[in-house]
């Protein structure tokens, strides 16, 4: 028995599971963008940077367009996990996402 759980435990370490993607939101104003990545800021002063955006939700609200900058939105958004190819030839699995948004809501 004891054999058993070694290898389940050793298996498990050789063969981390990946996280799985993560949806999320946030009440935030729209700071603006630099290429695919759109800035916004929360209330609390917390920076969000989202790598991009769902057709759909730039079908909604297309932030290339300025008129959109100062205002506010509820932000859904998922996080995408990564695992760095470089860490993971060295044996260091240190995940890292980039956030996506799935979909916009004018507030104000």
């Amino acid at each position: 028995m004891k054999q058993l759980l070694i290898a389940m435990f050793c298996t498990t370490l050789l063969f981390p599971v990946p996280k799985q993607d993560e949806l999320q939101a946030v009440e935030a104003t729209y700071e603006g963008q630099s290429g695919d990545v759109f800035y916004f800021v929360d209330i609390e002063g917390s920076s969000y940077a989202f790598e991009g955006m769902e057709p759909e939700a730039h079908k909604k609200y297309d932030l290339d367009n300025a008129r959109y900058v100062g205002k506010k939105f509820m932000v859904v958004y998922r996080i995408e996990y990564n695992s760095s190819e470089d860490k993971e030839e060295e044996g260091d699995y240190d995940d890292y996402g980039e956030c996506v948004i799935v979909d916009l809501e004018l507030i104000g």
